[in-house]
């Protein structure tokens, strides 16, 4: 087995790298990873520093690059919520108690679908326009 690493991912947050590193790891890929600490003892250096860099030996890293881009393939990349009423971006899960009983069925119903049903849908509250929606 050679010794020497090659870079193959470079993050700008440390946890970033981490994630990657840990499926690796489990998948008995040895990982390096470079200027982890410096990026971590200051955040804000990270774009002048080059970002943590992501390293395995050299003959793992085809095999490395695969499981990278499974990882980024399932990344889900979510688009804003916007109230139907007003439009706005101002919108927040609807975690208050709810004010009668068919907020709380309707609660109760989204959350047994999300369940057998694979439905994820949740009730939402405008905080511009007070409007309570289910998306």
């Amino acid at each position: 087995m050679g010794g020497k690493y090659k870079t193959i991912a470079v993050f700008e947050y440390a946890y970033q790298a981490q994630i990657l590193k840990g499926r690796l790891e489990a998948d008995g890929i040895d990982v390096f990873l470079g200027d982890l600490y410096s990026v971590e003892a200051e955040p804000g250096a990270s774009n002048a520093i080059g970002g943590v860099k992501v390293k395995v030996r050299s003959e793992d890293v085809i095999k490395a690059k695969r499981i990278k881009e499974e990882i980024d393939d399932r990344e889900i990349v979510r688009e804003p919520i916007n109230c139907p009423n007003c439009d706005s971006v101002y919108v927040e899960l609807d975690a208050r108690t709810p004010e009668d009983f068919k907020a709380l069925w309707i609660n109760i119903k989204h959350f047994f679908n999300n369940i057998f049903l694979n439905e994820s849908k949740l009730q939402y509250h405008c905080t511009e326009c007070d409007e309570k929606f289910v998306k």
